[in-house]
């Protein structure tokens, strides 16, 4: 779901009624290409949101197990914008890529749900709104010295103590 959902973002027609999740480093790789990180690690990094698009079933069986540089080729017939950018914008994929991906993902999804206003609840009267983005990283540290998990009402806290704070 979430793979659509990006992949709309990029496009305006519909996906193809026969894709299948691709995924860019393949499920099978060669230990020689991450000489310096476990398979474990690597295993784990194959199955990220960032390591997968949606991709024609017809092009995924052809594209199978190789290498990204073969695949890119590949990739520049799809009809899926999000596909076809990627053949275009990228030279090389390695990790670093599928880490990059997962947070360009994670910040497009972000996005979208304040767009969407789906990071916004009714309860009791009161609205919630989630921690700004440049504010991320004091509420971790916040939590972190408070030796707590997050939830709404330390949200609400840390939010009203930063802007008594502020004035």
């Amino acid at each position: 779901m979430i793979l659509k959902i990006i992949a709309y973002q990029k496009q305006d027609i519909l996906l193809p009624i026969n894709w299948q999740i691709e995924h860019i480093l393949p499920q099978k790789w060669q230990s020689t290409y991450f000489p310096e990180v476990s398979d474990k690690e690597v295993k784990e990094l194959v199955e990220h949101i960032g390591n997968k698009i949606p991709f024609e079933k017809k092009l995924n069986i052809v594209a199978s197990n190789d290498y990204f540089l073969k695949k890119k080729e590949i990739y520049s017939e799809s009809d899926i914008q999000v596909v076809k950018n990627l053949s275009t914008t990228t030279d090389q994929w390695k990790l670093e890529e599928i880490h990059e991906r997962d947070i360009r993902i994670s910040d497009e999804l972000t996005s979208l749900f304040i767009d969407w206003g789906l990071n916004q609840y009714n309860d009791n009267e009161t609205t919630h709104t989630s921690i700004p983005q440049n504010r991320l990283k004091d509420y971790q540290q916040f939590l972190a010295s408070i030796g707590k998990e997050d939830s709404k009402e330390l949200q609400n806290t840390f939010l009203n103590y930063s802007k008594h704070d502020a004035e």
